[in-house]
């Protein structure tokens, strides 16, 4: 507010200096013009003592005067229409460096909090940040017309200025100049960084949503082959190619599942990088993921466990039932050389 009062009170400072300047100005004209009927009354006065025979010389004398006289109030009238010309341009001036202040102090307040905030905050509040530095960046540019009409103003005002006066006006117009390159600079590096934030989170979200679909197709497939098996067991005899089939199939699962464990570590190491550079990332579901392929990896050993059994068990009643042809063949031929 003491700022507010502060600049008001130099502006009313300025503006009482430049009708004192147009007063002295004024009443020098004045006394320029009382001169000159000064000059006029004593002309009077000499016509009147001429003779008659000099009144053709004293009537073009005052000829002269009148003429000079009329010439002079023209440029008197020719130096107020300029000066109120320059005083109109000097207010349009004033008017666009107020509104030109004003709008730079609200961008920047609207940016003045750092990089790092934005960093806390969710992909989608990122993104629409993105979006927001992005409209103020085009709008800042958009200013670059009302700048040219602001110089084209100020070549105008500063011709008509004394040499202090020119000074201050080339210091306001100068500081303006540079609090909107600043301006601009800044927005271009925040868009810059928030562009290349965006690019991180795009891929660690990619990349999450990658190895969270690996894992549930892979929990799918388990599942369903699971339920495919279930009916082998270890106490009943099922075709040996069958169990075969299965078992290697959950083997593949654990193929599987290493390369998701592998894309599962590739993720958090992209997580702490980010977690590093500022990024706030909820990664509760990195460690969800964790625990479910580590219990995932459980359940397919115990199938494999399951389906390795069934397959000795397989295997031993196929050697079993062959011996046993085997002792009935012979047991066969025994009888048959018996009875001859």
């Amino acid at each position: 507010m003491i700022n507010k009062i502060q600049v008001e009170l130099e502006q009313l400072q300025e503006q009482i200096e430049k009708r004192k300047e147009h007063l002295s100005i004024l009443i020098h004209q004045r006394q320029e013009l009382d001169q000159a009927s000064q000059r006029l009354i004593v002309c009077e006065k000499v016509k009147q003592g001429y003779s008659r025979e000099g009144q053709n010389d004293v009537n073009l004398h005052m000829d002269e005067l009148l003429r000079k006289l009329n010439s002079l109030e023209e440029s008197i009238h020719d130096r107020n229409r300029q000066l109120n010309g320059a005083n109109e341009q000097r207010r349009e001036f004033d008017r666009i460096m107020s509104k030109l202040s004003e709008w730079i102090k609200t961008i920047e307040q609207q940016i003045k909090d750092p990089l790092t905030n934005d960093l806390q905050q969710t992909t989608n509040s990122l993104k629409e940040k993105n979006k927001s530095i992005q409209a103020l960046l085009e709008s800042t540019k958009d200013r670059t017309n009302e700048f040219d009409d602001l110089t084209r103003i100020y070549m105008i005002v500063s011709s008509t200025l004394n040499d202090t006066d020119r000074i201050t006006l080339d210091e306001k117009y100068t500081l303006l100049q540079e609090k909107y390159n600043r301006l601009l600079d800044n927005l271009t590096q925040r868009l810059t960084l928030l562009d290349e934030a965006n690019r991180e989170r795009d891929e660690f979200d990619k990349q999450n949503e990658y190895v969270q679909n690996l894992y549930q197709q892979l929990q799918n497939d388990f599942t369903k082959l699971k339920q495919q098996s279930s009916f082998i067991d270890d106490n009943r005899h099922y075709d040996l190619l069958s169990i075969e089939k299965h078992l290697e199939q959950f083997k593949q699962f654990l193929k599987r599942l290493d390369e998701t464990n592998n894309n599962l570590k590739e993720l958090t190491r992209l997580q702490r990088l980010l977690t590093s550079k500022g990024h706030r990332i909820d990664f509760r579901t990195g460690g969800e993921l964790n625990a479910n392929l580590k219990n995932l990896q459980e359940q397919i050993h115990n199938e494999i466990e399951r389906m390795e059994k069934a397959l000795q068990t397989e295997n031993d009643f196929y050697h079993l039932e062959k011996e046993l042809e085997s002792y009935l063949q012979i047991s066969s031929e025994h009888l048959k050389s018996a009875q001859y």
